[in-house]
């Protein structure tokens, strides 16, 4: 037996926990179950009650009280309960303990098997036995895998199953091929997590496998113990390490997974299982038949795709992972290449962020503040108001000329982003021409509008994020506001919650000319939806009762939703770029002429800006005495 093995074996024992109502000293009732997550066990249906009820744990001398919160199926019959026979107990206040290793892989050769036995006459106490892998049989709607070399007793059920050949806990104990006889028994494979019932909105397999996940990226003394394989791809250690870090990503959509699988995979076959978690995406890309390098490289595009949706405090070491793991395949020029060319692509050479802010005592007065942010020098405030002196006209011309020292100082194509109360979104900053008179801002750059108010609203956040993550994960849901739609806050803030995986709110006619659409807006934001799109200008048919179904908000509808589900979320800025360039051609197409004076707000919440506190001037005094 090497270091290895038995380091593992110690590993597997030391997550087994004994299961029922009297787990005392001397008892022969209960079964098996282990560890896989902070506070859950993983065990049989069959050897605890009904969910929601209480249920004894017992491990290295201790009883724990635990919940039944998963059970499927809730009732059997005979002596083989219905597939999948697997129930998720989660302990109250548990202490620290060890989790194990799941891997969803079928069973390759030598196992252990692990489970409590009452044979010697004390009680359930521990016992481990070496077994080999004998086949599978079909069951219900699963597959059952054998194993033969030990006796199956009462009180195994529920037990661990360590792969050796992996290094990982492959299922666990179901039932036995025949009691009184040296015939081995039958284990249900860790991917039968994939059939325990959620409820809508709940991903109860992603939640405990992030948190089996998460252990072990902070404790990874099993993936250690895995060691270090000269045929795997991915390292044990990498392996946890990289799923821990997406184990912080937002719950993708299936959608969302294959598109970023259909971008990355070395080939073309299709995933061999359902993609339901990034953890998934991994394996499925590691699971394609092209070339080792290939292989490689689909995973170093893929989690570098990730990056972008990573909360800030993991994407530094997730990026930090794909360089590791890039220079250990000698890949790391071709990762430099990736990272410049979508640096340029997507701007991330600089950013100028130009705040507009209305004062407390003197609404009309307004506060400018220009930061600039590039991948050399940070972020750093450019220019900076003392106090809100300034009349709107003032501030278009400050922001004209502080943008020709921010674009000359930054070079490259930086996008420019207006980030001003809702009030002013009716302003044309993308008409501003800083640098030539023939060109406008919105032409030459990438020029966007942002939400100023949400930015420091901290019940905002969590659905902000959420909806953001979702342009990157699941094709893009639009809703539509037309130019006669007439919904209370109250109905759309309701239609809104209904619908998380709404990101875009896009208007036929200007917000302002319209107070229910105006409205809408507002609740659009404070529902977190980071995406806008809408035309400055009227629908003049319907302001002058003359609407019909051609009319001017209909037709920029025509024209313009291409642009939202077209391509990619990030490609927008550009988009609208170049739409503005056809407009202003010689000779537009039609289409193109009813989207004049488009607007596009691109709300990105992973990008700080860090918001000004609200100013508190004293009343306005003219500068010059009055006659």
């Amino acid at each position: 037996m090497t270091d290895r093995d038995s380091g593992l074996r110690d590993l597997a024992a030391d997550c087994c926990v004994r299961v029922g109502v009297d787990v005392g000293e001397g008892s022969e009732q209960g079964g098996s179950g282990t560890w896989i997550a902070p506070g859950a066990v993983l065990t049989c249906a069959h050897v605890v009650p009904d969910v929601g009820m209480k249920v004894e744990v017992g491990w290295h001398g201790q009883v724990l009280t635990g919940t039944v919160t998963d059970r499927t199926p809730q009732d059997g019959y005979g002596n083989l309960w219905p597939y999948p026979d697997l129930a998720i107990i989660q302990v109250t206040e548990p202490p620290s303990h060890p989790c194990a290793w799941l891997s969803e892989a079928p069973p390759t050769g030598d196992l252990l098997v692990l489970g409590h036995s009452a044979t010697l006459g004390e009680g359930l106490r521990l016992r481990a036995a070496d077994a080999h892998l004998g086949g599978w049989h079909e069951f219900g709607n699963g597959r059952l895998w054998q194993f033969a070399g030990l006796e199956v007793v009462p009180g195994m059920s529920g037990g661990p199953v360590l792969d050796l050949d992996v290094g990982a806990v492959c299922g666990i104990v179901t039932t036995t091929v025949g009691e009184g006889a040296d015939r081995g028994g039958y284990l249900v494979p860790i991917d039968a997590l994939r059939q325990l019932p959620a409820q809508p909105g709940q991903h109860r397999r992603h939640d405990l496998l992030a948190a089996h996940d998460r252990f072990h990226h902070r404790r990874p003394a099993w993936p250690r113990h895995r060691g270090r394989a000269v045929d795997r791809l991915v390292l044990p250690t990498e392996e946890a390490q990289f799923l821990g870090l997406v184990a912080e990503l937002a719950p993708p959509t299936q959608d969302g997974l294959l598109r970023i699988y259909g971008r990355f995979c070395a080939d073309n076959r299709p995933p061999a299982n359902l993609l339901t978690a990034y953890r998934d995406l991994l394996y499925a890309l590691l699971d394609n038949a092209g070339p080792p390098a290939q292989v490689v490289w689909s995973v170093v595009e893929m989690a570098h795709h990730l990056v972008r949706a990573a909360p800030q405090t993991v994407r530094q070491e997730l990026h930090d992972w794909i360089t590791a793991f890039a220079a250990r395949h000698r890949q790391i020029e071709q990762l430099q290449s990736l990272r410049q060319t979508m640096a340029f692509i997507e701007g991330h050479g600089g950013v100028v962020s130009i705040q507009i802010v209305p004062g407390s005592a003197q609404a009309q007065r307004f506060r400018l503040t220009v930061t600039v942010q590039d991948t050399a020098r940070g972020h750093q405030v450019f220019y900076q108001d003392p106090d809100a002196v300034h009349t709107l006209t003032d501030v278009m011309q400050a922001v004209s000329e502080q943008l020709r020292y921010a674009l000359s100082w930054l070079g490259g194509s930086p996008l420019i982003e207006f980030v001003v109360p809702v009030e002013l979104f009716d302003e044309p900053f993308d008409e501003l021409t800083p640098t030539r008179p023939y060109l406008t801002l919105g032409r030459k750059y990438r020029t966007v509008l942002r939400d100023y108010d949400r930015q420091a609203d901290e019940l905002t956040w969590h659905d902000w994020q959420r909806r953001w993550h979702a342009t990157s994960t699941s094709p893009v849901d639009v809703r539509w506001i037309t130019c006669r739609e007439h919904l209370s806050q109250i109905e759309f803030s309701a239609e809104l919650e209904q619908r998380p995986q709404t990101s875009v709110i896009a208007l036929t006619r200007q917000p302002s000319s319209y107070a229910p659409a105006i409205d809408m807006l507002r609740v659009a934001l404070e529902s977190g939806l980071p995406i806008g799109l809408w035309r400055r200008g009227a629908c003049p048919e319907h302001d002058h009762a003359a609407a019909h179904p051609d009319c001017t908000g209909q037709r920029f509808y025509e024209a313009s939703r291409a642009i939202l589900t077209d391509g990619e979320v990030s490609d927008l800025p550009e988009a609208v770029r170049l739409l503005r360039n056809r407009i202003a051609s010689q000779c537009p197409d039609p289409t193109d002429r009813d989207c004049h004076g488009v607007v596009l707000l691109y709300d990105d919440p992973t990008r700080t800006i860090c918001p000004l506190a609200p100013i508190r001037q004293p009343p306005y005094q003219p500068l010059e005495p009055s006659p």
